[in-house]
């Protein structure tokens, strides 16, 4: 009787083949049921992990193996409309190739290209390259990829990928992180709380998530008020838009008296704290996403408490695109999927948790 392989599994569950090696490797973030669907079904027809397969695998997995190396390439799109969104930079930083390394990635190219330059022969060339693996990040318009042919390479989107694209796409748990924020807040006693967001020609899948997030939390606490969100101008680097910033963000304190705000940007806030306003005494601030920068220091971050990104969380995004390539099929997957990742929280100098009596 021939044995029944991870293909037949997945065919027979209806999933992906990475979907199905996510479920009987214990990995990934997969729904409970459906883990709990393909599980039934191996169960059902008789599915035994190949051990020699196993061990292959395993042998990627050590540190510093450099052995069956994929090359890899992100790229992202630039348009007049809209610039490129600074919270993707990390894709080029140091850190980002030393976690790469550890699973034989290793990333050749950072490229920003205008949507016209997106061409079937681009792609050709970096196949030609040696590039087997591509990251798609801060894709505006999937329109572009109409008529190109990827199945050269195992294709993962990175955040703001459009999902219409057909491909397994890595984006953060910003429901989550939202979700930490408000909590940390409530915890620390704070009972009007303020949301600062960002403001953009267009905003992006991430954002509508992030602000709907804050809305949901606020409808299910009826006992604290919950201001309306407050959009901040992300030009940073012009003096008037910066002062602009500042003015608005203190504005909206005052109008809302506001004491807990889940924050984006830093400037607003250091503008805050030159005017006067204590944190937390005044005002607790919980940041969305805190950055290390690449001698792993936290820089101006350092006095905040919020979402931070780890090489943790390095760690799981590549090795989530590991068992991408070692059990996915190049070009468009069957079923693709969404993974999620979630940043971990980091006490600092502005919220502070309430101490029970007694304690």
């Amino acid at each position: 009787m021939a044995r029944v392989t991870l293909r037949n599994l997945a065919e027979r569950a209806g999933v992906s083949v990475s979907a199905a090696s996510h479920a009987v490797n214990g990995t990934g973030t997969l729904a409970l049921a459906t883990r709990e669907k393909i599980l039934t079904k191996a169960r059902e027809i008789g599915y035994v992990r190949d051990p020699a397969l196993s061990k292959i695998a395993a042998e990627r997995f050590q540190r510093g193996v450099a052995s069956n190396v994929v090359f890899a390439a992100f790229i992202r799109t630039l348009s007049v409309v809209t610039p490129p969104r600074d919270y993707l930079a990390w894709v080029s930083d140091a850190r980002v190739a030393e976690a790469a390394k550890k699973y034989s990635i290793e990333i050749r190219k950072s490229e920003t290209l205008r949507p016209e330059q997106l061409t079937q022969s681009y792609f050709d060339r970096l196949a030609d390259q040696g590039i087997e693996l591509l990251f798609l990040t801060d894709l505006e318009n999937p329109e572009v990829f109409k008529g190109i042919n990827l199945s050269r390479f195992v294709v993962v989107g990175i955040e703001d990928t459009p999902s219409s694209l057909p491909y397994h796409r890595i984006e953060v748990d910003w429901g989550y992180a939202v979700r930490l924020c408000f909590e940390k807040l409530k915890k620390a006693g704070a009972q009007r709380i303020g949301f600062q967001t960002r403001l953009e020609v267009a905003s992006s899948p991430q954002d509508r998530i992030r602000l709907g997030a804050y809305l949901s939390e606020g409808a299910v606490n009826p006992s604290l008020y919950c201001a309306p969100p407050l959009s901040i101008d992300v030009g940073m680097g012009d003096p008037v838009r910066r002062a602009a910033n500042r003015k608005n963000l203190r504005k909206y304190l005052e109008e809302h008296r506001l004491d807990g705000l889940i924050g984006w940007f830093l400037d607003p806030l250091y503008g805050l704290r030159e005017g006067g306003v204590r944190m937390p005494e005044d005002l607790q601030v919980a940041l969305l996403l805190m950055r290390k920068d690449k001698a792993g220091s936290l820089g101006h971050y350092a006095p905040f408490s919020g979402v931070l990104q780890s090489d943790e969380t390095l760690d799981t995004l590549f090795r989530t695109v590991f068992n991408m390539i070692t059990h996915s099929e190049r070009g468009e997957p069957e079923l693709p999927m969404t993974f999620r990742l979630r940043h971990r929280w980091r006490d600092g100098e502005t919220v502070t948790i309430q101490k029970e009596a007694g304690v």
